[in-house]
């Protein structure tokens, strides 16, 4: 069996915010998108990754302005980076170690995509199917 890539199954050219921008434009432009994870840059620079989860539940928290508090202050600063051409098995052995749910892709520099765990699931339906084929 070969090989397969992330670029195979990421989301290719994903909305990114920028670090300055508040919470709550990053929460409904997740909402706005039906995405759970968006890259944070600083110019074209990734500077973190914030999760929609995470996001609703800091918007939540009494006494917090998400109109005014900057995506900087609430972004995971080291997301796991990889390059579109890393074999997928390792990112999916990450994701079971480090119980993490993306990688941000990056190619010379820029981000060029996000895979996530529901991507991650959309190869393993497409191995199975594959599987069946083969023995029947």
């Amino acid at each position: 069996m070969q090989n397969l890539h992330v670029r195979r199954y990421m989301t290719m050219t994903p909305l990114t915010i920028d670090r300055h921008l508040p919470l709550k434009t990053a929460e409904k432009l997740m909402q706005e998108h039906k995405i759970r994870h968006l890259p944070v840059v600083d110019g074209e620079t990734l500077v973190g990754i914030v999760a929609l989860p995470e996001l609703s539940f800091l918007a939540a928290l009494a006494g917090l302005e998400p109109d005014r508090m900057p995506i900087s202050e609430v972004m995971t600063r080291k997301p796991y980076v990889v390059t579109p051409d890393t074999d997928l098995y390792q990112v999916v052995t990450h994701f079971l170690e480090q119980k993490e749910s993306s990688v941000v892709v990056v190619e010379e520099g820029k981000v060029v995509g996000v895979l996530t765990l529901i991507d991650a699931l959309r190869a393993l339906v497409d191995l199975l199917a594959e599987a069946r084929r083969v023995t029947k």
